[in-house]
């Protein structure tokens, strides 16, 4: 049970304040089991709804953090997100209540994107920071859930519960409340997914460049119409012109390319999708 300074020195003082303690500890860990259960229900219906079924455990993180509400920081926080990320993408030990897989497939991913770890940890700490934030905002999310899914890197997914709890101390820190956070967090990796948004990347990057170039081709076709335009520069102009309209035609195609590709695996998919249905009719027909 992740505890903040001052709480632990109590506990190691205190044992009133440990049974206090373990008493909270007992009912999270009743809350922990349909955590789990409902996260997993969301993992299996977002794999499913995908179509990745290729995707392998990364990260497991089962953890409780207590902290005074009057003290409360996002430091400890910060510091379990960094320690996981350096064990993930680098070689240090997972901390307490973490456990760590590294199939090849991500070890492959990670090695072609570059400032991946860094942009994972931005990513996760923002989706947790949150929930935190809704929980300290809201009253109705007190002893509750909130459980969210981001993809943090293509093919990298976060599976996030957070259930939170505010305890009154019963006579300990002057009768200041204590927060109590149970994480649950889970996080997946998918080459398919990771193609699939590899595959959408690529898509908006081109028509972002593609959009440039028309720009740049259009203000370069009004130069050249300018009467004011000396006629030196127009063979300049000119040539500019041809670089421009040969790029946007190449990036046009590949526009297409990939629009294409993603249109014909949508129809295989509506049709799949029919096939089922009238194979499923027909069975009940029969």
């Amino acid at each position: 049970m992740g505890q903040g300074p001052t709480i632990q020195e109590l506990a190691d003082k205190d044992t009133e304040f440990r049974k206090y303690l373990a008493q909270i500890n007992d009912e999270v860990q009743a809350d922990k089991t349909r955590d789990i259960d409902s996260l997993k229900e969301k993992m299996t219906e977002f794999y499913k709804e995908g179509g990745w079924n290729d995707h392998k455990p990364i990260m497991q993180l089962d953890k409780v953090e207590v902290q005074q509400v009057s003290s409360w920081s996002l430091d400890n926080v910060t510091k379990m997100i960094t320690a996981v990320k350096d064990a993930i993408f680098g070689n240090s030990e997972p901390p307490d209540g973490v456990q760590i897989e590294k199939p090849a497939e991500l070890l492959q991913s990670v090695a072609q994107m570059s400032n991946l770890g860094l942009m994972v940890m931005n990513k996760a700490f923002s989706a947790i920071q949150g929930i935190l934030q809704a929980f300290a905002t809201e009253s109705s999310y007190k002893g509750s859930a909130i459980q969210r899914i981001e993809v943090i890197a293509p093919g990298l997914t976060l599976f996030i519960s957070i259930r939170s709890d505010v305890w009154r101390s019963k006579g300990f820190f002057n009768n200041d409340s204590i927060a109590q956070y149970l994480f649950v967090i889970r996080s997946q990796f998918s080459l398919k997914q990771a193609g699939d948004l590899a595959d959408y990347n690529a898509l908006i990057g081109y028509q972002e460049v593609h959009s440039a170039f028309v720009t740049r081709l259009k203000a370069l076709a009004k130069v050249i119409a300018d009467p004011a335009t000396p006629y030196r520069a127009l063979l300049e102009l000119e040539e500019e012109m041809g670089y421009y309209a040969e790029q946007i035609s190449e990036l046009q195609a590949m526009i297409n390319a990939l629009s294409s590709e993603k249109i014909r695996k949508h129809l295989a998919d509506a049709k799949g999708a029919i096939h089922e249905r009238r194979r499923a009719a027909a069975l009940q027909e029969a």
